[in-house]
C-alpha cells in the first residue's frame, strides 16, 4: 500500500510537468521556491569589528539564512564601513555592511570618492545612527551656529580618522567653506579617538564634549550628562537639508528626554546600518537573502537593542540606492517595493 501511494505521487508529479509544457516558465514565476528552490546561499560578508554590533549583526545575517534556507554558509570577514563598501564594488565580497551616506556619496561619485562606485546594490537597512554634537554647558553655546561664528574654542573629540563621525565633520565643515584645521587654527583642540577613548579624555577633564554618529541615546552621553550640565547643539535647517541631500542622511527625531538634558525632541540627522551586496552575486542569491531578513526580523530584535525597532515594515527606511535585482525581486513580491 505505502508503494502504491509514493507510484501515485510520482505519477501526477509526472503530469504536472507534461501539463505545464512550454508554460514551466510562467509557473515558476508564481512561487519564489519554486523560482529559486530551497537550495542552501553561500556566501561572504564584510563586518565590522571582531568584537562589536556589525559582527554580531552579520552572525545574525548567518543565522537567518540558515534558518530559511538549511545548511547555508556565511563566511564572516572583519572591515569597516568605507572599506566594506570598496570591496562590494570590487566583488572581493559578496555582501559588505555599511552605512547609507558612505552608500550614497559611492556610488554618486560624491565627497572622497572621486568617481562613481555602481557595481552595488541595496538588500536591507537595519538601524539608524544619529549625529550628535554635544558639549558642556558652561561654553556657553546653544546651537552649531553659535559654534561657527563666535570661533568658540572647544576641545572634543571627533572619533577616529577616516571613521564615520570624523568623514561627517569634514562635509559639515565642507558647507561652511572650512576644515579641521581651520578649527585648530582658531584655538579648537580636536582628538581623534573612538569612543573609548573618547569617554576616559571626558573623564580626566581633558576635552569639553563630542562629535559623533551613534545609537541615541548614547551611554557614553548619558554617563556626561550624569555629572555635568550638558547641551545638544541644534543644526541649522539649511545644513540639514544640505546633509540629506548631498551626503545621504536621513531625518531623524530624538524623542523627549532621551537624554537627562534634552527636555524637547530633537530634529536631527541619522545614517543608517545596511547591507550592500555586489551586483555580480546572483538574483538568486540577493533574493534569499532579503526573504531570510525579512522572515527574521523579530530574531534580529534580540540580537542587541539598536536592532529593537527593526521591522518588516522598515526594513527598506532610508536606502540611498537602487536595490540589487534580486532583492527588489522579493520585495516587489511581497508589495513593498515599486
Amino acid at each position: 500500500m505505502k508503494k502504491f501511494k509514493i507510484l501515485m505521487a510520482l505519477v501526477g508529479v509526472i503530469s504536472l510537468i507534461i501539463l505545464t509544457g512550454c508554460n514551466s516558465t510562467e509557473v515558476l514565476n508564481d512561487d519564489s521556491n519554486i523560482r529559486f528552490g530551497n537550495n542552501p546561499v553561500n556566501a561572504s560578508i564584510a563586518h565590522g569589528s571582531p568584537t562589536g554590533l556589525w559582527f554580531m549583526l552579520a552572525s545574525g545575517i548567518g543565522e537567518s539564512l540558515g534558518r530559511t534556507y538549511d545548511g547555508s554558509l556565511l563566511q564572516l570577514s572583519p572591515g569597516d564601513n568605507y572599506p566594506n563598501f570598496l570591496r562590494i564594488n570590487e566583488h572581493t565580497m559578496d555582501f559588505a555592511l555599511t552605512l547609507t551616506n558612505t552608500v550614497y556619496k559611492g556610488y554618486n561619485g560624491l565627497g572622497q570618492f572621486d568617481e562613481k562606485h555602481d557595481n552595488v546594490g541595496g538588500i536591507a537597512v537595519f538601524y539608524p545612527s544619529m549625529l550628535q554634537f554635544i558639549v558642556k554647558k558652561d561654553t556657553g553655546i546653544k546651537t552649531f551656529e553659535d559654534f561657527i561664528e563666535r570661533k568658540v574654542p572647544l576641545k572634543f573629540s571627533i572619533g577616529i580618522k577616516g571613521g564615520s563621525a570624523h568623514t561627517a565633520l569634514q562635509d559639515v565643515l565642507a558647507e561652511y567653506d572650512l576644515n579641521i584645521t581651520d578649527l585648530e587654527d582658531w584655538g579648537c583642540r580636536i582628538f581623534e579617538k573612538g569612543i573609548k577613548d573618547t569617554g576616559e579624555l571626558y573623564s580626566d577633564g581633558v576635552i569639553d564634549g563630542l562629535w559623533l554618529i551613534a545609537g541615541a541615546p548614547t551611554p557614553i552621553v548619558v554617563q556626561m550628562g550624569v555629572n555635568d550640565e550638558m547641551v545638544m547643539l541644534e543644526l541649522p535647517n539649511a545644513l540639514m537639508s544640505n546633509l540629506k541631500n548631498k551626503y545621504g542622511f536621513s531625518d531623524y527625531l530624538l524623542p523627549s528626554a532621551s537624554y537627562n538634558f534634552q527636555v524637547e525632541a530633537y530634529s536631527g540627522v541619522c545614517v543608517y546600518t545596511m547591507l550592500t551586496a555586489s551586483l555580480e552575486v546572483s538574483e538568486e542569491v540577493a533574493y534569499k537573502t532579503a526573504k531570510s531578513i525579512y522572515e527574521n526580523t523579530e530574531y534580529f530584535n534580540s540580537i542587541h537593542a539598536a536592532l529593537k525597532r527593526f521591522s518588516q515594515d522598515n526594513i527598506l527606511e532610508g536606502m540611498p540606492i537602487p536595490l540589487h535585482p534580486g532583492a527588489e525581486l522579493f520585495y516587489e513580491e511581497i508589495g513593498i517595493a515599486d
